[in-house]
């Protein structure tokens, strides 16, 4: 079946040594004419429900079968194959940006949890929030890694590289009006 899958053009088939993962689970990664969350939906709309997916990979897990239950190989290469043919033809919505990667700075807070306990809150721009202190977490899913958290001060750096996750569809939990209205919370 992963051979199958490494014959597609313009996929690639996350390989692993057998012994240190899981052989249920398949990591399909982009060629980077596309994203991980484009080849999600069209691959939904083949009916090939993915585990998740991020900014250039699919993972996708394999069932389980009872002994004499047969795995659909052809269709699932064939719907892969349609799915990725789909994606291709679309006009691009977004140019995936490089993983932000910033050794230099390590986050501290800007401020002490009492002091957090004190300060009123308010939903602000991403535009307006340069140089505040966040008042939620931002995680992105996967890999549900904080990005932002409470108390951190927002660098114009870090909303840029969130704003092009927005644009990616990343999926967060917290920034409870992140994705309707482009707002975060913060201290006054």
């Amino acid at each position: 079946f992963r051979e199958q899958l490494q014959k597609i053009e313009g996929l690639k088939v996350l390989e692993h040594e057998p012994k240190a993962c899981d052989l249920l689970k398949i990591t399909l990664q982009s060629d980077d004419t596309y994203t991980g969350y484009e080849l999600q939906e069209a691959l939904r709309n083949e009916g090939i429900y993915a585990e998740l997916a991020d900014p250039r990979n699919v993972l996708l897990v394999l069932p389980l079968l009872k002994e004499d239950d047969t795995f659909p190989t052809e269709r699932i290469v064939q719907a892969i194959q349609q799915a990725i043919t789909a994606v291709k033809k679309q006009k691009r919505r977004t140019i995936i940006p490089p993983v932000m990667v910033d050794d230099t700075e390590i986050t501290e807070l800007a401020l002490t949890f009492q002091q957090m306990q004190l300060k009123k809150k308010e939903y602000v721009s991403l535009t307006e929030a340069i140089n505040r202190i966040a008042a939620e977490p931002i995680i992105p899913y996967p890999p549900g890694v904080p990005f932002i958290i409470e108390g951190e001060q927002l660098t114009k750096k870090k909303l840029d590289y969130l704003c092009s996750m927005l644009t990616l569809g990343v999926k967060f939990h917290g920034g409870s009006q992140l994705k309707e209205a482009n707002k975060i919370l913060i201290y006054r």
